[in-house]
């Protein structure tokens, strides 16, 4: 039996199987006489020779030239990968994958969208963009499930969210082989964003809360920020975190949506507010939680005061990440990225932290360095005694809420998991 291939390559990194098995060759004719058969389901390269009608071609297969049966937009001189569908009474290939680059050459995203017979429409340019940018080879179901995907959300749930920033969303989905719906949707898509998101949401809250009254559930919460600034490092790991005992910022957001006597035009602005971060903050401990059972990253989105005493956010998101050349033993195996306001991404491993801490990267942002050091260190301290995180989420118990792993996900996570919390 083959393998499962491998399509989730990275540009330069093509699989062995892709490689071995797949790559473009001529291949001498099938002999007379002998039984060489595909089988149903098998993913073969080949090259369009010749094109008969809109649905017979001749292609060039790792057995020889065969005519087969189609379906697509195909010219002679194309060459992809073909998913076999039936092998009697006729050969019937269907589209599977196209890589970018071709003989050396990279293929149009146009040319690309004609192989796959696919819509040569901006949607799809843009969902093909950023596959582009993390596989070699582009499979056609991925984009479709993409496009459905984003089909499936309800248009209030991205009204305010620009065209990259739902890929985005869209993409760590699939990534992660989590069932995507309207709910999943509204509580991780914040997570997902990062930190220049849930930062401008925060500030959006504390402007207008400004402008409010001053009843008590308002007082509280701006009494807690007076008091973040004295949080242990711990606390402040966790100021973005729900299950916690306490006046934290998640039970004080849900105090003032539920117990805020306010009148119904400031009611229903607040609610616009502070729903979007409820779910943020219910996101990242639904994704937290899952993380310590699976290979999903965790999220910490962490306060700390800049040089004007402002309080700002920085985001850390954690892999754990299998590796053989690491030793078993290894207690804070984990890649980290770093989401701030002055770089998207920076990728480190925890050896590289010193070098990190020492770099350019925070000549003007010694604050926030220093915040990023002490986060470090203490988050090496709190995995090595193992999950620190609340092993429930008590939100999850007032509404109808599931988070399920697609059946593929156990390939990925190392485990089976569809789980209902």
């Amino acid at each position: 039996m083959s393998k499962p291939i491998e399509i989730g390559a990275t540009r330069n990194a093509i699989t062995s199987q892709f490689q071995k098995k797949y790559e473009p060759q001529r291949t001498i004719p099938a002999a007379k006489g002998k039984n060489i058969q595909l089988r149903k389901g098998e993913i073969v390269q080949g090259k369009i020779l010749k094109i008969y009608s809109q649905k017979e071609a001749e292609v060039r297969l790792p057995i020889g030239d065969l005519k087969a049966e189609f379906s697509g937009r195909l010219k002679p001189g194309d060459v992809l990968f073909f998913k076999v569908d039936s092998i009697s009474p006729s050969l019937i290939l269907k589209i599977y994958a196209v890589s970018q680059i071709i003989a050396g050459k990279e293929l149009e995203n146009k040319e690309i969208l004609r192989i796959l017979d696919l819509p040569d429409e901006d949607i799809f340019l843009q969902i093909l963009q950023r596959f582009k940018s993390k596989s070699a080879v582009i499979s056609k179901i991925n984009l479709i499930n993409i496009y459905n995907n984003f089909k499936a959300i309800a248009a209030k749930s991205y009204e305010n969210i620009s065209f990259s920033d739902l890929l985005k969303i869209l993409f760590f989905f699939d990534d992660y082989s989590i069932e995507l719906n309207s709910p999943a949707f509204d509580k991780l898509k914040g997570s997902v964003l990062g930190a220049k998101f849930l930062s401008l949401q925060i500030e959006k809250l504390i402007d207008f809360l400004k402008t409010l009254p001053k009843i008590k559930a308002i007082e509280n919460l701006f009494n807690f920020f007076l008091k973040l600034e004295s949080f242990s490092v711990s606390q402040k790991i966790l100021f973005f975190h729900s299950g916690l005992e306490g006046a934290n910022f998640y039970n004080l957001l849900s105090e003032l949506l539920h117990k805020g006597a306010l009148q119904a035009s400031d009611e229903s602005a607040l609610r616009n507010i502070v729903e979007p971060l409820l779910n943020a903050i219910e996101g990242q401990t639904i994704l937290n939680l899952y993380a310590t059972l699976n290979y999903t990253p965790f999220f910490f989105l962490i306060p700390y005061r800049d040089r004007q005493k402002k309080w700002k956010y920085f985001q850390l998101i954690l892999k754990k990440r299998k590796s053989k050349k690491r030793a078993k033993d290894s207690l804070f195996d984990y890649q980290i990225s770093l989401n701030s306001e002055f770089s998207d991404i920076l990728d480190i491993e925890d050896e590289d932290f010193d070098d990190l801490l020492s770099s350019n990267a925070f000549s003007n942002y010694a604050e926030l360095k220093q915040a990023l050091n002490e986060t470090l260190k203490e988050l090496k301290s709190l995995f090595s005694q193992g999950n620190f995180l609340p092993n429930r989420a008590d939100f999850l118990q007032k509404e109808d809420f599931k988070l399920s792993f697609k059946s593929d996900s156990a390939a990925k996570a190392g485990s089976s998991i569809s789980v209902v919390v």
